[in-house]
């Protein structure tokens, strides 16, 4: 169960080329723990097939390789912000069932 204070706060994942100063991309706050694993899975999983994709198109197209690093690198940064999230939330329960 989220405390009041962790259901307030969202989880910004705006990349970090967007010109703005507010959130654009969030995570819902309601947003259960399993959700939060099932959401990082799936970035990893989708992370995943954007390397496999650029890895079978080397050569082909120097830009392309480019472009799809780009992709992935800010795939990873919105991930890293998700994993650490949910280690926040996990240790937080951790502390309150101990």
């Amino acid at each position: 169960m989220n405390t009041p204070n962790q259901q307030a706060k969202f989880l910004n994942l705006t990349p970090a080329l967007v010109d703005t100063e507010s959130a654009v991309l969030i995570v819902n706050p309601d947003a259960t723990l399993s959700q939060r694993a099932s959401l990082a899975w799936t970035m990893a999983y989708e992370n995943l097939n954007i390397l496999e994709a650029s890895q079978s198109a080397h050569g082909d197209d120097p830009g392309n390789d480019k472009a799809m690093l780009c992709v992935a690198i800010e795939r990873m940064h919105q991930l890293t912000t998700l994993l650490a999230d949910v280690h926040e939330r996990t240790r937080a329960l951790e502390r309150g069932a101990a």
